[in-house]
């Protein structure tokens, strides 16, 4: 089976994985997959914060280009944020053969996105839909005259009903209401073949880590310094045969980022929040990338999160303070920042 699948306007795809027990993949099949398939997520807006800061450029402003790619990022500002994330960005250890891959690299930059129509849970309708080189940037079909025609048309309905501009209709249909579900249907279907399909793919080759930047404001804050920069980190593995078997697996991280100065006299994460003018100095191209630091990670587990606080774990010991009594579940060195 494949994964369902959702766009985020910042051009990342997001999907939400579709797996199934040993005992129930016998079950499960091509035209009887639906019921498994959890509902699709909802696409997000940027944040309040990201769009007053002009976190991703200011369309108004003389000079602004958003052209490789078109993303709604400014080029310069693009080149600038992935400079922010580079600095940030973590060391994945492997412990076997599985790497986090980019997926349009599995298929040779040509990903077939399968478009199934379902109607009370009967499959209607399948289409596959054929993209250029999504690697290279190049989104012209490789299909050519009538096909490529009826590829565009199949594309265009997919936007239409999916496309972060779809209006969902104040009414239903007599015939009762239609579904639509998208994959990306990767090489295999099990363990076994999972591991066959990619245990020769070059490591080297294709892996690659996906990053999304916003701020968010605290409502809560008295002073000017209200604003968290984060990077988040996405990692996509094709398959996960571990605790279960399923395709299409997900895993990321928030990295709180500040400035080395605000590090220096914070107590926490919390206390070394930024000011306007702060995500100012750290967006522009003569602010030193090394005096960017990490204030707080976030690591997420399915509707888990463990959150290090980088600033109080930094500090100096106090005497007086009384270490938290979680402490353990967090690290079982508690002055792994400052002996590291």
């Amino acid at each position: 089976m494949g994964v369902r699948c959702s766009f985020r306007w910042i051009g990342s795809v997001l999907v939400a994985a579709l797996g199934a027990a040993p005992a129930l993949a016998q079950i499960i099949t091509r035209d009887t997959y639906y019921d498994y398939v959890p509902p699709p997520s909802r696409l997000v807006a940027q944040t309040r914060a990201s769009l007053a800061l002009h976190l991703y450029g200011d369309p108004n402003a003389p000079g602004y280009l958003d052209a490789a790619p078109v993303d709604g990022v400014d080029d310069t500002r693009g080149r600038r944020l992935l400079l922010i994330a580079e600095r940030l960005s973590p060391i994945v250890r492997r412990n076997n053969f599985s790497v986090p891959r980019d997926f349009f690299s599995i298929f040779d930059g040509h990903p077939p996105l399968v478009s199934d129509l379902w109607r009370d849970g009967k499959l209607l309708h399948s289409d596959t839909l054929l993209f250029g080189d999504m690697t290279t940037g190049n989104g012209r079909s490789q299909w050519s005259g009538a096909q490529a025609i009826a590829n565009d048309a199949a594309i265009a309905r997919v936007v239409a009903l999916r496309g972060p501009r779809a209006i969902t209709p104040p009414v239903s249909s007599a015939e009762g209401d239609t579904d639509q579900v998208l994959f990306f249907d990767f090489p295999g279907f099990d363990p076994p073949s999972w591991r066959k399909a990619y245990k020769d793919l070059d490591p080297r080759k294709g892996s690659r880590i996906f990053t999304h930047v916003f701020l968010t404001a605290a409502t809560d804050a008295s002073t000017e310094s209200r604003y968290r920069f984060v990077v988040q980190f996405f990692f996509f593995y094709p398959f996960n045969d571990a605790v279960n078997s399923h395709e299409g697996d997900w895993e990321h991280i928030n990295v709180i980022a500040t400035t080395r100065d605000h590090a220096a006299i914070a107590h926490s994460a919390d206390d070394a929040l930024l000011t306007s003018r702060d995500v100012e100095r750290m967006l522009a191209p003569d602010f030193p990338v090394d005096s960017i630091v990490i204030a707080a990670v976030s690591y997420y587990f399915h509707q888990n999160v463990t959150t290090l606080d980088y600033v109080r774990l930094g500090r100096p010991p106090d005497a007086n303070e009384t270490p938290p009594a979680d402490a353990h579940y967090l690290w079982e060195d508690l002055g792994y920042v400052r002996n590291a």
